[in-house]
């Protein structure tokens, strides 16, 4: 490859372009030697080049942030912008198509992850008639109008978290987007209904990423007694009780959260549940001797920083040991790490000294992630946040 235009060019440092050749999108600032041209501006295209001059590729800039630059497909240079976006949202809405997105029984999806579908800081869940957006990067709040002429989507939501817009730059908050946020909103999940209101809720508004977790929960849990702990609105409480369970405990410090997870029930005519508003580290405390057939931990990110790591790590070592005592022998645990800064293997290693502190043994039953419709480059391990790993516990 070549660079064809007038650009803004920036040039690696020796021995930083190997990540970019195997297909890593992100360029840190500190991976940067030098540039040539007129300095760009926040989500301008560049081109990219190592220190020997060898085309990359090209990106879109942010001078402000730690990730300088995002790369794109060269076709963002070779269209203009609104019919490059359409073609990246048609393909992302192809790929769903072929995994069965939506079907039936299931009309939540996860229809644009980011970098995997090539739109780097943009994140949208398809919640029935509910495109909900969340901008992630400059670039990404530059692209709205056409990323959302893309969608279609009569009723869109769009916001901007906290974290990401420190970091890129940008304001936080919501955006204005399309349609009426006041009607609740009706979609499906493995056939179970939800009703959730446009802009509430953690992130886009729900999970889509454990569906399929969830849906292996409901395969598992027939004639089982189940504890879910942090349950949020009770998407793996509720499949459990789908899958015919024999009783289930859903538990969450949150009074909303849980009250959303009972009005659910209610509304799926699902029985055999309930929901206890109470942290879950301390409910497990004080269950004395009881144990459970399947016990579910499903906790918030507890490492949001590499300096955290450690602290992170004990915390989850003391939520999993408490779990695995309330385990009956024989019996299964699925647990769950949404903390990006720790991986697969530290999460196991997390686990076995879990165990060995509640006097327990692991057999691993399966290691799992989100669904495939949350679609990840294969050089960008830093996107690969969400560990689910399934035990039997003796």
């Amino acid at each position: 490859m070549t660079a064809t235009s007038n650009r803004p060019r920036f040039f690696l440092h020796k021995g930083k372009a190997r990540p970019i050749w195997l297909g890593h999108p992100w360029v840190y600032s500190r991976a940067i030697q030098s540039m040539e041209g007129a300095k760009p501006g926040p989500g301008e295209l560049v081109d990219v080049a190592d220190a020997g001059g060898q085309h990359l590729g090209v990106g879109v800039y942010n001078p402000s942030a730690r990730i300088a630059i995002r790369m794109v497909d060269d076709s963002a240079a070779e269209m203009p912008r609104g019919a490059w976006i359409q073609a990246r949202v048609q393909a992302a809405k192809t790929l769903r198509e072929q995994l069965k997105l939506p079907s039936d029984e299931t009309n939540a999806f996860r229809l644009i992850n980011s970098d995997g579908d090539g739109l780097p800081g943009v994140v949208c869940d398809q919640l029935g008639s509910l495109a909900s957006v969340q901008i992630t990067s400059a670039a990404a709040e530059q692209w709205l109008p056409e990323i959302m002429d893309a969608l279609g989507h009569d009723i869109i939501h769009v916001s901007v978290p906290e974290d990401a817009a420190k970091m890129e730059g940008i304001a936080p908050g919501h955006r204005l987007g399309r349609g009426d946020y006041e009607e609740h909103i009706s979609f499906q999940e493995n056939g179970i209904t939800w009703n959730l209101k446009p802009g509430k809720g953690q992130k886009t508004g729900f999970y889509t990423d454990q569906r399929e977790n969830r849906r292996l929960v409901r395969d598992l849990a027939a004639g089982k007694r189940v504890l879910d702990c942090y349950c949020y609105t009770g998407g793996f409480s509720l499949n459990a009780a789908k899958g015919g369970a024999s009783s289930v405990v859903g538990v969450d410090s949150s009074g909303p959260a849980v009250s959303v997870a009972s009005g659910t029930a209610a509304l799926n005519n699902i029985e055999g549940v309930r929901f206890i508003k109470e942290d879950a580290l301390r409910y497990l405390k004080s269950l004395g001797d009881e144990c459970f057939d399947c016990v579910i931990l499903d906790p918030p990110k507890l490492v949001r920083h590499r300096a955290h790591r450690e602290q992170g790590l004990r915390k989850y070592t003391a939520i999993n040991a408490e779990g695995m005592r309330h385990v009956t022998p024989g019996g299964i645990l699925v647990t769950c790490s949404c903390s990006g800064l720790v991986d697969n293997t530290q999460f196991q290693r997390m686990l076995a000294e879990a165990a060995h502190r509640a006097g327990r043994r692991l057999t691993m039953l399966d290691i799992r992630g989100p669904g495939p419709d949350h679609l990840v480059p294969m050089a960008l391990e830093e996107a690969r946040y969400l560990s689910v790993v399934v035990c039997r516990v003796h």
